[in-house]
Order: C-alpha cells, then structure tokens, then sequence
C-alpha cells in the first residue's frame, strides 16, 4: 500500500508540474509513397490540420518529410500529391517524448482532372491491402491499448470485431464465424510465422494466454475473416496480417514499462548520423517471474513465467533496395504439484505432478527492390521459425518420489521463402504474383504408461521434414473511380502426401455514393493441419502400433460473403456483413463423431478420414463512431449457425456454435492541466456470447471407470451457459519536455462474474463438477518514454 501511494504521490506531482508547463511540441515525420509501386512520391504536400495557423511540408527527393513544432495532442494530417486522392490521417497521437513516425501511401486518382478526397474515417476499417474488399479491416496499434481489457494484444482487441469471438476462454484464442481457431493463419512482414503467444493450446493451436508480440514494436496492420485475397493461402477461418514498424532513425528513443504482467524495455534509434538505418528492439520479462526471484510467490505451487523480446532493423541502401532484419522469442513455463498429503490422495490422479515447457521464436530477412520503370518491385522475404514443447508428468509414491508416466516433447523447425512482383500497368490495372515455399522440419517424441501392463509404451518417435509449396495471381481492375474488381488464385500441394488444392478468388467493391459502399467476396481456401495429425499412430488389437493419418488431406471451404457499408455522417458508420462458407473434406473421425473443426489445439491419437463436411452462415452488424471529439463506440453483433458432419453421416453442431456474440466498447478522453496537454481516458467492453457446445458426462460410466466418461452418441448436444464479462479501464497521459508518463489501469471482468470453463468427473465427490474461468482480474501498468 505504502508503494502504490508513493506512486500516486509521484505522479500527481508530476501532475501539478506538468500543469504549469509551456506548451509542448514535438515532430511529425515520414514518407509518401505510391500505393501500388512503393515508389517515394516526390513533392506531396503533408498538412497538420489541428492547429492555428496550418503547419506543414513537401516530401524530398526520396519522399520523406519532416514537420517540427507539433502541439502535443491528437493530430490530423491532410496528404495530397498532384493525380493522387487526398489522404487524411485522423487523431494522431503527439507526445512529448517520442517524434511521430508515419508511413503514408497514396492512391493513384483514376481522373487526374477531379480530386477525389478519402476520408481517413470513412475508410478507417478498410484494410492496408487494397485486394482485401469483405471481411477485412485494419487495426491501430492504439487501438490494442484503447480498447478496454485488451491488455495491448491485438488478439484480444479482434475478440471484439464482428464474427469474433474466444475460444471459450479467457485467453487470446481468435474464433472466426464458428470455425475452428487451428484454421487462423498469422503472418508477420509477409511470410507465415508458428502461433507467437504463450502458453498455447497445444499442437496447432492459434492462441495463448498472453501475445508475445509487443505493441511497441507493431505497426497498424490487417486482420480478415473470410474470402481473403489470392496472395493469402494455407487458411480457412481467419488471417493476421501483422507489420512491425521501423525505428525513429534520427533520434534514439526509449521506454520503460512496469505491469501486472511484465517488466519491459524498449529502445529505439539510428545507427549513423544522416542515414536512414535504424533499430527497434522490446524486451520483457513476467512480473511473476521477478517476483518469484525475490521469494514472493502468487502463480500457487508452480509460478508461470515467460519472457519474450521483439526486434527490427532497418537497413535501406540507395541501388540496392530497402532490406529489414526481424524477429521474435518467446519462452514460457507453467505447471502443477500434487499435494503433499497422502491422507488427501483419493485416486491416482490426485498424485500426478508436471509442467509443460513451451519456446517460439522467428528470425527473418526482408528485401524489397524497386525496378527502374518505377512500376515493379519485387519483395522477397526469407524465414526460419521453432515452435517447441517439452510437457512431463510424474506420479509421486507415499515417500514422494516421482516416477515418469508421460513425456512429451515436440520441435518444429521451419524455413521459408516466399516472393512476391506486383506490377502496376497504369492507373486502372495492378497484378500481384509470388510463390512460397517451406520446409517443414519436425521432431516429435511421446511416452507414457500404461497402467495395465505397468510398462512404458512409446507412441511416437519421428524425426524428418516435408515441404509445402504454394504459388499465387491476383491482378485488380478500378473500372472507374466508383467501381473495382479483385480475381485471383492460389494453390497448395503438400509434399508428405501429395494433397492439393487449387483455389479461385474473386472480389468488386462499388461506391455507390459518399455514403453508400456495396462489397463482394468469394473463393475457395485450404489448411494444412498441425503436423502432428499426420504422425499420428493408433495401437492395433496385437499391441503395435500403425501410422493413421499419413494420407489426410487438407480441410478445404468455400467461403460467400456481400457486406454493405453505410457513411451515416461524418462520424458514424454502420456496416453489415452477410455470409456462407461450406466446408468439405474436413478430417473427422472414422466411425466416429469427432471432427477438426471442434479442435483448439493439441492432437487426437484416432483414425481421421477426409469425409467430413461442415458449414458456417450468418448476418454481422457494426455500427462504430469513430474517434471525435475525444469519444468514440464501437458496437458489433454477430447472428450464426455453425454446423458440422462427423464420420457416421450425423450433422451436429460445432463446438464453436455460439449462435450470437455481442460487444459494446466506449471511451472518452479528457484534456487536462491548464494548457491542456494531459489526457485522462475512460474506457468500457461489454462481452456477451452463447455458450460452446460440449459432450454430456456420463456418470455411471464415470464412476465405473474412475475417470471422466462423456456419451459419444450425444456429441456436442450440450450447451453451456452464456458468457457474459464486462471490462473496464482507466489511464492518464502526462506530456513533459523530454518525458512522458502514463499509467493506466485495467480491470478484466469487473462484475466477478463466474464463467463455465468446463466439467469432469472428480474422483473425491464421485460426482461431476464444474469450474469456472478467473472472477476479476486487475492489470496496472505504468510506463514511462523518453
């Protein structure tokens, strides 16, 4: 208590200094390049709206400008270049202690003679890939810290989209219209990267508990729902398409933070006077992990820890093209002991001890050159990611010694290539085309025991590679300055067992008016599934073991949607999207009733078979009011059914079937201090969804077998309770001369509302029992740039 109120007492004199401070500026700086050819555009003019008289710029020869003595505060940018359309930037944030880095790119008018001006809050969702036309939006990085509870992972910030919703958790798991969260694909710089979060899910899986990407590093970036554009392959429900941004080169920048989950370092710089080079670096490490080092202990008998650190560098050359250097790490580590009671000890789980120790990490090079006709570039980007896990169980004695029953350990090493020539015709006409390979390396490793025969069996054991190759078309079509269309197509074969699948795609977008925007989107998509159902081996009735899923074939969909977007005035907007998407050779169990579709990671020792189907359909609606006047909303509801048919020939429902999800988020800022330069921000998420559908227990089987039993015949017929959650946050921004200090507070659920997780049989009562997600969770973060 004693520290908390120390810090108050700091930062409210800082408060009270900042409130007799001058006025404080700072620097807007960037580049201004063509949209479809990356060229710099050379003189385009950059206005800042928001002050009094207008201050501005041109951009130099290599279409970079600079714009000094910026007040602090939100910022409006006006971009205009001779047969371009004007391009405003709205509600920039300035402050004192970091210049304002901004990448800018303009589209070329289709009539010279007629200035066309996009309304930066008009097209505020539209995504930075143009090919993109439903399903798509592109996400700030302010957004991820605005939104409240979002804890500043963009994960957790799409939660809040239409068609989005958790995987029945209160983790970062990205469920999309009812599909599976295995079907997400991310990507980071163009190129495909393993799941970048901790404590994942298991083999496959597309969320965590917490990101390890930090959003110091991240740029604004994409994220889609469905009918992706050509260039996007090896994906059935969703993509992250995420940027880091480059370094401040002129001036070396730092951050400090200090939270409930983590202590983390930023810096940033250049690393020569008068070049363009620069550097940008985050690293952190979890508060319960120092905490634990001191003797402090809140993570029970085990304390989860992690560390992650995110990187970029810079390297632009003059002849030779703009390389950039990137990556990213994270190691985690969690677990459970078993009580150190053997009067407690009711069967012989109650003596099982492990944890489960996870590593991800990504080092790629990009390079981007841009061809002499200044209408070509081509982008080449080379990776090498691992994703690892090493998951242990011991049974203890009645001395408490341990003995292994399970081991685990799994390593994925993937290098990939993958290039891209986009070429731009003229005005009207712009082709994109690349190919990418990888090289998927494995090396799996799974004991355990088997209480019958009291031996150790060991169920896999491989070490190899496979390759995925995948090639893509895509070319657009602006008809006119109202209309344009989007075709293409990608393919995908898998080496292990020569699975293909040829994918068509197609899009049109029509501006009707200022206020009225139709939009239409279509084409086949494939997923690969985790590699570790393909090495899956079953016991035979003789005791050996036999390879089941060698032959998979990829999960293949169909995806529909038609979204029609209404400029109601200048600050709201109302979007509503309608779907389809038919799934078809889905590997599901033979004979059986399970599906992949149901799966949020981690593997199934049974026999799957391509025979599988499923299907997803429904309506979105978002109505937002973009940020004005320091208060904004975002309201979105999602109306669907999501179905699948198991290996018998039964339609049921996905698991994932939540039928309705509902968020409502709001915030208001407020300038503080006499001159104004201080804001106070108050932000609200309201979360409502169904529940997920489960598979009954059966209780006499239960206690038969002294484990938990469900009816397979009544698969995912129950449905658990709805989720409900309201978050609430809270921050204050303190601008000084060379400094700034913010410390926001965030309350995770702050109704204690008690969400279903899940059910088992326990063994002491004898009968079923439920648990529940974490009550209220609090989060407070302190940070400080300079």
């Amino acid at each position: 208590m004693k520290k908390l109120l120390c810090i108050f007492l700091f930062l409210l004199n800082l408060t009270i200094q900042s409130a007799f401070a001058q006025n404080l500026t700072q620097t807007i700086k960037g580049s201004v390049i063509d949209a479809d050819t990356k060229e710099p555009l050379i003189g385009a003019s950059v206005l800042v709206l928001e002050t009094n008289p207008p201050i501005g710029n041109v951009t130099d020869e290599n279409g970079n400008f600079k714009i000094t003595n910026v007040p602090v505060g939100r910022q409006s940018l006006k971009v205009s270049f001779i047969g371009y359309e004007d391009f405003l930037v709205n509600n920039i944030i300035v402050s004192s202690a970091k210049e304002v880095v901004l990448n800018l790119e303009l589209k070329e008018s289709l009539n010279t003679l007629k200035e066309v001006v996009m309304v930066a809050e008009q097209e505020k969702d539209r995504p930075l890939n143009d090919m993109a036309t439903v399903g798509a939006r592109t996400f700030s990085v302010e957004e991820t810290s605005r939104y409240a509870a979002s804890f500043a992972d963009p994960a957790r910030m799409a939660q809040s989209f239409a068609g989005v919703s958790s995987g029945g958790s209160d983790g970062n798991d990205i469920v999309v219209r009812g599909n599976s969260p295995i079907g997400l694909l991310w990507r980071l710089e163009g190129i495909e990267i393993p799941n970048p979060n901790h404590f994942s899910n298991g083999e496959g899986s597309s969320g965590g508990a917490i990101s390890v990407i930090s959003n110091t590093v991240l740029a604004n970036s994409d994220f889609m729902t469905g009918a992706f554009p050509a260039e996007y392959g090896n994906a059935s429900s969703g993509v992250f398409d995420l940027r880091f941004r480059n370094g401040n080169a002129e001036k070396r920048e730092y951050s400090v933070q200090l939270g409930a989950l983590g202590v983390q370092l930023a810096a940033e710089g250049g690393f020569k006077k008068g070049k363009e080079a620069s550097y940008l670096v985050n690293y952190r490490y979890s508060t319960t992990g120092v905490l634990d080092a001191i003797g402090i202990n809140l993570g029970g008998n085990v304390t989860p820890t992690f560390q992650d650190v995110n990187f970029k560098i810079n390297l632009p050359t003059q002849k030779f093209g703009k390389f950039a250097i990137f990556g990213l790490g994270g190691i985690s580590y969690g677990g459970e002991k078993a009580i150190r009671d053997t009067t407690q000890w009711k069967s012989r789980w109650d003596t099982f001890e492990g944890g489960e120790l996870q590593q991800r990490g990504v080092v790629g090079l990009s390079h981007r050159y841009n061809f002499g006709n200044q209408k070509t570039y081509l982008k080449n980007v080379v990776a090498v990611s691992y994703e690892g896990r090493l998951d242990k169980t011991d049974t203890l004695n009645k001395r408490y010694e341990a003995t292994e029953i399970y081991r685990a350990t799994s390593g994925y090493t993937n290098i990939r290539v993958a290039s891209t020539l986009n070429h731009k015709f003229n005005a009207r006409h712009v082709l994109r085309t690349g190919f990418i390979f990888s090289n998927l390396g494995y090396n799996t490793y799974k004991r355990e025991m088997n209480f019958d025969t009291n031996k150790i069996n060991v169920m896999l054991d491989e070490n190899n590679a496979t390759q995925l190759l995948q090639g893509f078309a895509q070319w657009q079509y602006r008809a006119n300055e109202k209309l344009t269309f989007n075709a293409g197509g990608h393919y995908t074969r898998l080496l292990l067992n020569g699975s293909q699948s040829l994918e068509p795609r197609i899009g049109a977008q029509f501006q009707l008016n200022n206020n009225h925007t139709f939009s239409f989107g279509a084409g086949m998509h494939s997923r690969v599934s985790p590699v570790a159902y393909y090495l899956t081996k079953v016991t035979m009735p003789d005791g050996s073991l036999q390879e089941a899923n060698r032959n998979m074939g990829l999960t293949k969909a169909v995806h529909q949607a038609i979204s029609h977007d209404w400029r109601i005035s200048e600050n709201w907007r109302l979007k509503t999207e309608a779907y389809y998407q038919y799934l078809y050779e889905v590997p599901v169990e033979i004979n059986g009733t399970e599906s992949i579709l149901n799966t949020a990671g981690g593997t199934e020792d049974i026999r799957l078979t391509n025979a599988g189907k499923g299907e997803n359909y429904g309506v979105e609606f978002t109505l937002e009011r973009f940020l004005s006047k320091g208060f904004y909303t975002l309201v979105t509801a999602s109306l669907y059914e999501s179905r699948y048919q198991d290996g018998l020939g039964t339609w049921r429902n996905s698991r994932f079937n939540n039928h309705y999800v509902f968020n409502v988020l709001g915030g208001k800022e407020f300038k503080m201090g006499r001159e104004k330069q201080n804001v106070l921000s108050v932000n609200t998420r309201i979360m409502w969804r169904g529940g997920l559908y489960e598979t009954p227990i059966d209780l006499a089987k239960s206690r038969e077998n002294q484990r938990t039993v469900t009816i397979k015949e009544q698969a995912y017929t129950y449905q658990v309770p709805d989720f409900f959650r309201v978050d609430f946050s809270c921050g204050y921004r303190i601008n000084r001369s060379k400094t700034a200090w913010s410390i926001n507070a965030e309350i995770q659920n702050i109704t204690n509302r008690l969400n279903f997780f899940g059910q088992y049989f326990d063994t002491k009562t004898q009968e079923v029992k439920v648990f529940n997600y974490v009550g209220l969770l609090p989060n407070l973060n302190i940070r400080v740039d300079f």
